[in-house]
């Protein structure tokens, strides 16, 4: 925003979002309308691993979909990560710093990441869990690395968990994607449909209902699903290829939302 008159209109926006109570965006407890964040544009990861004994060990380090604002939507989560090793090794560093300055013993954890201008990564967020959708699945395709079965074996003082994480020095078994789906309208079908079929498809989760109305940024950040690929890795551009393959079974949904566009007229994604 680059004046008063339109700061002005975006509160009117977002009065009129919470209003419709849609998306649980907010509350009727919520004491403040609206924060105000500058955007910080640049390359963003999440990162996943598990403390053991006080100790941070690395799960997997997913790549996202770059976006350059004014808003920011999840999407391609991408195995193996595409960084430097250098950069690998500031991303643990910062993890194990939380570790160790919040004292944690024995947890889940995970961290989302963003590169500044002179490119460090920055702190956005973090929590003691694992990130949602399939990334617990991703990082066992890829790593045979499984977090919640080395937090459980943790917890019940059995360190076999631990030599899981040696296989992270192996070569990737896979790469992965997950891609985020986004519409805006009302919601008809979400199913699996043909994509089901292809011999790179994972999963997909169909996290907008039928007769739900949805949005998309710039008017809201509903998910419609999430659809999960699977393709070989032999190389740096077999990630590009996992997106890609990700972007056509898109296509292959079972996947329609109407939205209306002036006086009873309506187009179909």
């Amino acid at each position: 925003m680059k004046s008063e008159q339109q700061l002005k209109e975006a509160f009117k926006d977002l009065e009129n979002l919470r209003q419709t109570k849609r998306g649980f965006y907010y509350n009727k407890n919520s004491e403040s309308l609206a924060l105000i964040e500058e955007f910080l544009s640049g390359d963003e990861v999440t990162v996943d691993g598990v403390v053991i004994n006080g100790e941070f060990h690395l799960g997997g380090i997913h790549n996202k979909k770059r976006m350059e604002g004014p808003y920011f939507e999840e999407d391609e989560y991408t195995l193996p990560f595409a960084g430097t090793a250098e950069s690998e090794k500031e991303i643990v560093t910062i993890l194990k710093r939380i570790t160790k300055f919040l004292n944690l013993r024995e947890t889940l954890l995970n961290v989302e990441l963003r590169k500044d201008n002179e490119g460090r990564f920055k702190i956005v967020e973090f929590s003691v869990r694992i990130s949602g959708g399939h990334v617990y699945r991703n990082i066992r395709d890829v790593y045979n690395i499984d977090l919640v079965g080395s937090h459980i074996s943790s917890i019940f003082d059995d360190n076999q968990g631990i030599h899981l994480f040696s296989r992270r020095l192996n070569s990737p078994k896979a790469s992965t994607c997950i891609k985020f789906i986004y519409k805006n309208g009302l919601v008809k079908k979400n199913n699996v449909g043909k994509a089901g079929d292809s011999p790179y498809f994972r999963a997909y989760y169909p996290t907008a209902s039928v007769g739900q109305t949805i949005s998309c940024a710039p008017n809201g950040f509903d998910i419609t699903g999430l659809l999960s690929v699977r393709y070989k890795y032999s190389s740096p551009e077999d990630r590009l290829k996992v997106i890609e393959i990700a972007k056509n079974m898109e296509k292959e949904l079972d996947l329609e939302v109407v939205a209306e566009k002036e006086e009873g007229e309506t187009f179909v994604y």
